[in-house]
């Protein structure tokens, strides 16, 4: 995911610069909300950046990272599993995000009018 299409990732791009590779992520949580209407995506990565807050250091393995997708539309939400291991495409469109987050147990795309890093927290496998 480039990070310079996503609002508020100035944290995010402090870590992994502009790029934030969401492929092999796993997908514990995904909220609709009529407001927007948007989805709330928690993805679990372990892709440790290069540089992090000193108070990370301790017991810092994964990742678990929010986006909020607003503006949703056509959105075809097929299969959710247990083993929700992810490939995850990006393109910008039309001034619409088109999103497709697939693997063997997930099925949904999406398309969002915009992208918005909610939260990041540490914590270790």
């Amino acid at each position: 995911m480039n990070l310079d299409y996503v609002k508020k990732s100035f944290f995010l791009k402090e870590l992994y610069s502009n790029e934030l590779d969401l492929k092999g992520s796993f997908i514990s949580n995904i909220d609709f909300s009529y407001n927007g209407p948007s989805l709330l995506i928690t993805f679990h990565i372990n892709k440790i950046p290069k540089k992090y807050p000193e108070k990370w250091k301790q017991n810092c393995n994964s990742f678990k990272i929010n986006f909020e997708f607003s503006g949703i539309l056509d959105l075809n939400f097929c299969k959710w599993g247990t083993n929700n291991i992810i490939d995850f495409q990006m393109e910008y469109v039309s001034g619409k995000y088109d999103i497709n987050i697939f693997s063997e147990e997930v099925s949904l795309r999406f398309k969002a009018r915009e992208i918005l890093f909610k939260t990041i927290e540490p914590y270790n496998i």
